[in-house]
């Protein structure tokens, strides 16, 4: 088959075989490679594959590869300016038609894998079979059809309860130097962020500090997000679509809000992602969903008010309490708009619904009321928020999760404890991200 008639997807059919059965090659500029995870598909903006590992003369790197019919492709589709492809470590390509590697937006050097030179696989026809089960390659594979279900359950435990304990640690680390109700409010901020717009809402909480913010919304909550909306740069005035919603009250109360304070942005809208995230977590909707949370609570007394009701009789027990007192259901404006000018055509989606508030409780409260009270000295509480976070059920889900559940034979279940969920976030943000199987402990093939 010719090149020109090769198309991308080919090659990636191509590769995916391949790298099942042969798993050794050499790239064009350093050599032997060994690919010992090909990654996962990535379905959304950057390279095709996502958390691949290999194993090369400069040691194990895990990262992702990115595939192309020509090393060409990597210029003339600009990946040497986007920094989402700064993590790749190895370029697949048939025809390497280029002087040298692939370089990144960061200025690092990626190795080419031509497989028109390790692989006489283009005879004519169709070039490669159906995509494989890349899981099936993994020592884990099927784990939970050959490990005793107690036995499975433990690791998860252990796994999760380490998770939680490191988790903790980090957030003494932070109280030490910082203001236990500005440390929940980044944490907060950041979590509301979800993976994709995490980064620039903890960015804007450090900006405009909690004590400030406080001080700056007496007014009320739509003072609030007015002034966060403004700093975040995603008010009407400040987007490429500035008319939308200018004609609203409510809209029109958060501009002239941003404007009073005299403030400058602190970031603007090409530095928050909307491309491929659902409209409930829109960055704008968490924003108000925080302003909400900040006036609900007393901005300025945030943190006590957290801890106070932790310490409620029975109130770690009622698992729909905790979950409530972070869930911002959508009203008012937002009950009608997904975003300024783009109406709902549905049930309009939570501002925070109930798996986010899941979330924030399980990796922001529990860990943090942990930290507090062992910085206090406070033991028996400490112990009653670790007991509370072992009984926890999390009802949070993702895809890494779903995927390694397909991978070790789990049928999916949608309310689990939350030490055996976060016990298997931790295994494959550990282990299966760093590619370190052989202290793996699912991985049977090192049991």
């Amino acid at each position: 088959m010719a090149v020109a008639a090769m198309s991308e997807a080919d090659i990636v059919a191509c590769w995916l075989n391949r790298v099942i059965t042969k798993r050794q090659f050499t790239t064009e500029e350093d050599g032997p490679v060994t690919v010992i995870f090909p990654g996962q598909p990535n379905d959304d903006h950057g390279p095709d594959f996502r958390d691949a590992i290999i194993a090369t003369r400069y040691g194990l790197l895990a990262g992702d590869i990115e595939i192309h019919v020509a090393s060409s492709g990597w210029r003339s589709h600009r990946h040497h300016l986007d920094p989402a492809y700064n993590r790749v470590i190895l370029h697949v390509v048939y025809r390497h038609d280029t002087a040298g590697p692939a370089v990144t937006a960061a200025g690092r050097k990626v190795p080419t894998l031509s497989l028109e030179r390790n692989l006489s696989v283009f005879t004519g026809g169709t070039i490669a079979p159906p995509l494989p089960r890349l899981d099936a390659i993994l020592p884990c594979h099927n784990a939970a059809g050959k490990i005793n279900k107690q036995c499975l359950e433990e690791i998860f435990i252990t796994a999760g309860q380490e998770r939680f304990l490191k988790k903790a640690e980090a957030f003494q680390q932070r109280l030490e130097n910082n203001e236990p109700q500005q440390v929940l409010f980044e944490s907060l901020m950041s979590a509301l962020g979800y993976t994709r717009n995490s980064e620039p809402m903890l960015h804007l909480a450090q900006a405009i500090p909690l004590r400030v913010l406080a001080q700056l919304s007496v007014d009320g909550e739509a003072t609030c997000a007015g002034i966060l909306l403004g700093a975040a740069g995603l008010l009407p005035s400040q987007r490429s679509y500035r008319i939308a919603g200018k004609s609203h009250n409510y809209v029109n109360h958060l501009e002239l809000a941003w404007k009073e304070t005299g403030m400058k942005q602190v970031l603007v809208e090409s530095d928050w992602h909307f491309s491929k995230v659902r409209p409930g977590n829109y960055p704008v909707r968490r924003l108000v969903a925080i302003a909400t949370l900040l006036r609900r609570n007393e901005a300025g007394r945030l943190f006590p008010a957290v801890m106070a009701t932790l310490l409620q009789p029975d109130m770690l027990q009622d698992k729909r309490y905790l979950t409530s007192m972070f869930i911002v259901p959508a009203a008012g404006y937002w009950r009608k708009y997904l975003d300024f000018g783009q109406r709902c055509t549905g049930i309009p989606p939570a501002l925070c619904g109930a798996g986010r508030a899941s979330d924030i409780i399980i990796n922001v409260i529990f860990p943090l009321a942990l930290a507090w009270y062992r910085q206090e000295g406070q033991s028996e509480k400490a112990t009653a928020i670790a007991a509370a976070y072992a009984a926890y059920p999390d009802i949070e889900d993702n895809t890494d999760l779903r995927r390694l559940e397909t991978r070790l034979g789990i049928k999916h279940r949608t309310t689990v404890p939350a030490v055996q969920r976060q016990g298997l976030l931790h295994i494959e943000k550990n282990y299966c991200a760093s590619g370190t199987c052989h202290s793996c402990p699912l991985a049977l093939d090192y049991r």
